[in-house]
């Protein structure tokens, strides 16, 4: 990564607002030629941009996570498939505000949570207020061995953003989702235990990692499960929190086994969601823990109450 000792070099996150004409296009049909036409050159816009405020280490605004920092990974996955939701079947986790949830439960129930969680809507990310009824809900379920099958498409990823910061005086980097939030989420039906779902999705992920850093880009790994499980598992004392957090680094640092530090960075948080973030982990709590990842740098961001 690149260093200086004259002044704060500047970075940001990864998402990034995008232009309304590409959002109506990833809203609709979604015709491959001018979807693909759009994003290359909103991808170049919003370097341009970037530039112009100063950034030295810039991105791609991850356009092409639309709809959620999550979502775009099923797409280069096999292993895990949607299914409607079976309202027997308990939920895996308590959720974002787990804890929370105990002391504001009239804040929840209204639906204002949603703010904030995730959406096509920016800045803010979602219109306030309670869920719209929409599809009956589903969930993802993992039914068999998680394979990274999104080559060409992180290799698109790459070409794009290569391209736009061609002859610039700027780094590069992608931001992927860490293996923790692929597998916290979904049942699973298949591995012998959450563990080895979790580094079997470690497994595939280092794939996409992989092809970012051969690239000469910096790789971003999004992995907010390090701080936001603490609401997931409300029943989880803090030597219980930090132990499985452990696991989580120990599943990182597995799935960037073999890449240089020198292009990793890690991203996490305690989630967007615009609720009361009362009892968040604090961060003395796991710091130790999490500078075990194998990157050369760290990004932690929490949202106030």
């Amino acid at each position: 990564m690149r260093r200086s000792i004259d002044r704060i070099l500047v970075s940001h996150a990864g998402n990034l607002p995008r232009p309304d004409d590409l959002n109506t296009l990833l809203a609709g049909e979604r015709v491959p030629v001018a979807l693909d036409t759009r994003l290359h050159n909103a991808v170049a816009e919003v370097v341009e941009r970037q530039i112009a405020c100063g950034v030295d280490v810039v991105n791609d605004g991850e356009y092409v996570k639309a709809g959620s920092y999550t979502g775009y990974i099923h797409q280069r996955l096999t292993g895990i498939e949607v299914r409607p939701a079976d309202p027997n079947r308990p939920p895996k986790h308590a959720g974002p505000g787990g804890r929370d949830r105990r002391d504001f439960a009239g804040f929840y129930t209204s639906g204002l949570w949603l703010s904030g969680s995730g959406g096509p809507v920016r800045p803010g990310f979602a219109t306030p207020g309670p869920p719209q009824q929409g599809n009956p809900p589903q969930v993802r379920v993992c039914t068999g061995p998680v394979k990274y099958v999104g080559q060409d498409a992180i290799q698109s990823d790459i070409k794009t953003l290569k391209t736009a910061i061609q002859g610039k005086d700027v780094e590069g980097f992608i931001a992927a989702i860490g293996p923790c939030s692929v597998s916290t989420g979904p049942y699973n039906e298949y591995y012998p235990s959450q563990e080895a779902f979790l580094f079997g999705t470690a497994e595939a992920l280092r794939e996409e990692y992989k092809a970012i850093t051969d690239a000469g880009l910096i790789l971003q790994i999004d992995e907010p499960e390090l701080a936001t499980s603490w609401q997931f598992f409300p029943h989880m004392t803090v030597p219980e929190y930090r132990k499985y957090t452990e696991m989580l680094v120990e599943a990182i640092n597995h799935a960037i086994e073999g890449l240089p530090a020198e292009n990793v960075r890690l991203h996490f948080c305690w989630g967007s969601g615009h609720r009361p973030h009362v009892h968040d982990i604090p961060l003395h709590d796991i710091a130790d823990i999490v500078i075990k990842v194998k990157a050369q740098a760290y990004c932690a961001l929490h949202q106030a109450a």
